[in-house]
């Protein structure tokens, strides 16, 4: 049984026969993990050499069927390419939103009027708060 297996069922006070029974369980489902980590065939001969009450406990655990495969050559190739594009996108449109958003907070404060008694660290000090408050999700605008 693993150490943080040992470590719960100690604290939960459990009798030896349930420590027994968690023990199978964490066995069994170990068991079930080498075998879907291997290729096909090779996890076909290593569940064969399984004792026959094993082999019936893990088929009605986890069944016969095999797991689906999570993705197919098709959605591996979008998630290493397509997926990273729409993040890329996604990351220049936030950027052209707060951009926006920067430039309407500066034109309430009055940084386009044409005011000669700002000097350049006033207009600085504008676009600074108003890049400050449009922040990426635009939450602060609210206040």
């Amino acid at each position: 049984m693993e150490k943080n297996l040992k470590i719960a069922s100690a604290q939960a006070g459990l009798s030896s026969t349930d420590k027994e029974k968690v023990g199978a369980i964490s066995k069994l489902v170990s068991t079930h993990k080498s075998l879907l980590d291997m290729p096909a065939n090779e996890a076909r001969i290593k569940f064969q050499s399984l004792p026959a009450d094993q082999q019936e406990t893990l088929k009605t655990t986890f069944g016969t069927n095999p797991e689906p495969q999570k993705r197919g050559w098709l959605g591996t190739a979008w998630h290493y390419t397509g997926g990273q594009v729409v993040n890329a996108l996604t990351e220049v449109s936030d950027f052209m939103t707060r951009l926006y958003r920067t430039g309407a907070l500066a034109n309430e404060a009055g940084y386009f009027r044409p005011d000669f008694s700002k000097t350049p660290a006033d207009k600085v000090k504008i676009l600074t708060q108003a890049w400050d408050k449009s922040n990426d999700n635009g939450e602060l605008l609210r206040q």
